[in-house]
């Protein structure tokens, strides 16, 4: 974590040498970087393995958003 946090405050990019490549977001990739000690890397699976989808609020009538 360091080192990508050193290396963006430096040059404004994350990605330093000797660390897995750190992909710039879009919504399209939806691509999540995991900083894990177990698993460093980019994922697509967020959402799914931390139960997102519970989160949202849920549709009363009328359309309205509580």
């Amino acid at each position: 974590m360091t080192a990508y946090w050193a290396h963006f405050a430096a040059t404004g990019d994350p990605n330093a040498p000797g660390t897995e490549p750190w992909p710039r977001y879009t919504a399209d990739g939806d691509h999540i970087q995991v900083l894990t000690p177990e698993r460093v890397g980019p994922t697509t699976e967020f959402a799914a393995d931390h139960h997102c989808a519970f989160w949202q609020p849920a549709p009363v009538p009328g359309g309205a958003v509580r």
